[in-house]
């Protein structure tokens, strides 16, 4: 389970099954087996260790209160009087004391490299690749695509309001909406595109084989599978063949820049030479019109 199940895409309340199946087969085997508190503790204990490394603190006191009442449980079926007592009155603190103190090593691990550029190739809550892995596949994919003379667009979606989502709603239900959402818009684009988690409101996918009309219609797919109150600003670029990695970024995300100026759930398009841009809902330019260098359309 620890292996297989994708964790970064299922609610946060499935990630104490596994640990509670442990802990009631550990009492079980214990049962069954006739086994001294001591003999098979590990059975018992380890579930604990997992709620300490991926568990909230709430999850890890809940964890040990049931370790403690599953040890003088089985003191009380076998009937070992001072001896068995004594061993539960003795295990169950100390896993508790070492799960809250491992919970408190790994929040300071987590603390550090979410600070740490080094370690942001991947993003802890959505599973997405973060800035820098972001910043090694693009170089990458671009080389790709001009081996195979395909267009390739950036594309960088931004979050708008959503700090005062997370305000009224509240931050748990915020990551849910991200982490759901990341999953989602994942799902909707190819295995040969990229999407990436930037930072906690913006979100940048490359195009293979996309030019600047087909992103928008992909920019709109994404804006509608995602069932939310919240509006997207969304800046477009399709890179023009020379162009370093950091330049088209930079394209895309000064569209960005003029969705959210114009007051959001837009799309924007940027590429050299003048700007011009409409509301999201709106149709894009004709397939006739030449390319427009920057424009935009309002969100559906």
């Amino acid at each position: 389970m620890t292996v297989a199940l994708p964790w970064h895409r299922l609610p946060d309340a499935l990630k104490v099954v596994p640990p509670m199946i442990a802990l009631l087969i550990g009492v079980r085997l214990q049962v069954l087996l006739d086994a001294g508190l001591w003999s098979e503790s590990t059975y018992l204990l380890m579930p604990m260790f997992w709620l300490a490394a991926f568990g909230t603190r709430t999850e890890v006191g809940a964890g040990a209160v049931l370790a403690a009442v599953a040890l003088f449980g089985q003191a009380l079926i076998w009937s070992q009087g001072a001896t068995g007592w004594g061993d539960a009155a003795v295990l169950a603190p100390v896993a508790a004391g070492v799960a809250f103190a491992i919970h408190a090593l790994f929040q300071r691990v987590r603390t550090r490299a979410d600070r740490h550029p080094a370690l942001q190739s991947t993003d802890a809550l959505t599973g997405l690749p973060g800035p820098v892995g972001w910043e090694e596949r693009v170089p990458q994919l671009l080389s790709q695509g001009a081996a195979a003379r395909q267009p390739v667009c950036v594309m960088i979606l931004h979050l708008d309001r959503f700090r005062e989502f997370a305000d009224h709603y509240g931050r748990k239900e915020a990551d849910r909406l991200v982490r759901g959402g990341a999953a989602m818009w994942r799902d909707h684009l190819r295995k040969t595109d990229l999407i990436a988690r930037l930072n906690g409101t913006d979100f940048a996918a490359l195009l293979m084989g996309c030019s600047v009309e087909a992103a928008a219609g992909i920019a709109r797919r994404l804006a509608t599978v995602l069932d939310a109150p919240l509006t997207f600003s969304l800046g477009i670029a399709e890179w023009n063949g020379e162009e370093s990695a950091a330049a088209l970024s930079r394209r895309a995300d000064a569209a960005l820049e003029r969705a959210k100026r114009a007051g959001g759930d837009r799309i924007e398009f940027g590429t050299a030479g003048a700007v011009r841009g409409d509301r999201m809902g709106t149709h894009p330019a004709a397939p006739s019109d030449p390319a427009p260098s920057s424009g935009s359309s309002a969100l559906p």
